[in-house]
């Protein structure tokens, strides 16, 4: 990977395969979580919407049973791992921790 090339993609250090919880109904995508922050990037077009990319400085996040909420300038975003599983915490306290190292 180049050097020019290595400054504008942004290093991932976890990604899921997520839920975004609406207020009515659900899309789904990908969260990343890199040393320049968080984003969502949506599976559909229809959804491009709802896609975010934001600092670590920019939002909060707080873990809760199986679930992820990322809140920035009162705006709540809520997450659930796509792939249920008996380790849904488990996937997103990865995600979480990741962003503690970050910050």
């Amino acid at each position: 990977m180049a050097v020019a090339e290595a400054a504008v993609t942004p290093l991932s250090l976890t990604s899921l395969h997520v839920v975004h919880q609406h207020r009515l109904g659900s899309c789904r995508g990908q969260l990343v979580v890199s040393r320049d922050g968080v984003a969502y990037i949506p599976e559909g077009e229809a959804e491009s919407k709802d896609g975010f990319r934001l600092k670590y400085t920019q939002f909060l996040d707080e873990l809760s049973g199986g679930r992820l909420r990322i809140t920035s300038c009162g705006r709540a975003y809520r997450f659930r791992p796509a792939v249920t599983s008996g380790n849904d915490r488990d996937q997103l306290e990865r995600l979480t921790a990741a962003i503690a190292r970050f910050r």
